[in-house]
């Protein structure tokens, strides 16, 4: 998947069905920053293992949060709703 297309060869990332994937240039960038530091140590697999990790990661605490802000909303409303309704009698003595 993480392969580059050839003259002579399609790489599969460049198939049809795969154009609608994306992030191939940060995978790339990383995988040569890692290539600088650490030259044949992490494969593309194991930078997209991580990279979906996080991702997981990121989405799971975006979702926490939204739950959390709508909660937070519904308490408030709650709050300023009003017990009862207010009528047009006076009150009692």
């Amino acid at each position: 998947m993480l392969i580059n297309s050839t003259k002579g060869n399609t790489a599969e990332k460049d198939a049809k069905p795969n154009l609608t994937l994306d992030a191939f240039d940060a995978i790339d960038d990383i995988k040569a920053a890692l290539e600088k530091r650490c030259p044949g140590t992490v494969s593309c697999a194991d930078i997209l293992a991580i990279a979906a990790r996080d991702a997981v990661s990121l989405v799971r605490a975006l979702a926490e949060w939204l739950i959390h802000s709508f909660n937070s909303v519904l308490q408030a409303e709650q709050w300023l709703t009003p017990k009862s309704k207010p009528t047009n009698r006076p009150p009692r003595r």
